[in-house]
């Protein structure tokens, strides 16, 4: 089956040195997850995280995982962890119709990293396993990318990235993707 995208996808990727800062939203936010939330003692597993977002539930950890891990002290800031093991995974509600589909949407997050990531790391993901064989993985799967080859936004049949480059280690980088939704 050939799966391809339409609308219009923007990639951004940005380093800086991250001071305090008040965070702005261009609307609602359908998944809102932020550390400083989080109360826990340094190095505690985040079993589940709260989504203040409209569409609420929690980011809880894969059954037989530990979970993301939690810090009070990532110069300064609270963070979660992900190590990019099997242990690390959080899996939170399904995907509402706002963000399926062909709709407009966008995703953003804060990334530090500690050193140069491997190919093919990913730091955010919406997907379907495909182990559960129902047919959508065509259509429920979109994972956003920054490693050695820049940021990179792969949905089930494609993909599409920017020409960024390596982050650079020991910053904050801050990824943003819109997607607009194509004209009738």
């Amino acid at each position: 089956m050939n799966t391809r995208l339409t609308g219009l996808i923007v990639i951004c990727a940005g380093a800086l040195s991250l001071h305090a800062q008040t965070l702005r939203t261009a609307g609602s936010l359908a998944v809102d997850l932020d550390a400083a939330t989080i109360t826990a003692a340094d190095g505690d597993a985040v079993t589940t995280w709260a989504n203040d977002g409209t569409l609420g539930a929690s980011f809880d950890a894969l059954a037989g995982t530990t979970g993301a891990v939690f810090t009070n002290s990532l110069n300064g800031r609270k963070a979660v962890l992900f190590d990019g093991t099997a242990q690390s995974v959080l899996v939170g509600p399904a995907a509402p119709s706002s963000l399926t589909g062909e709709s407009t949407w966008s995703i953003e997050a804060w990334v530090w990293v500690p050193s140069p990531p491997p190919a093919k790391a990913v730091y955010l993901s919406w997907t379907e396993d495909e182990a559960l064989g129902t047919g959508n993985q065509d259509w429920a799967r979109l994972m956003m990318r920054y490693d050695v080859h820049g940021v990179q936004i792969d949905f089930r049949g494609g993909a599409m990235g920017s020409n960024y480059g390596t982050p650079a280690s020991g910053l904050w980088h801050h990824l943003a993707v819109a997607r607009a939704a194509p004209r009738c």
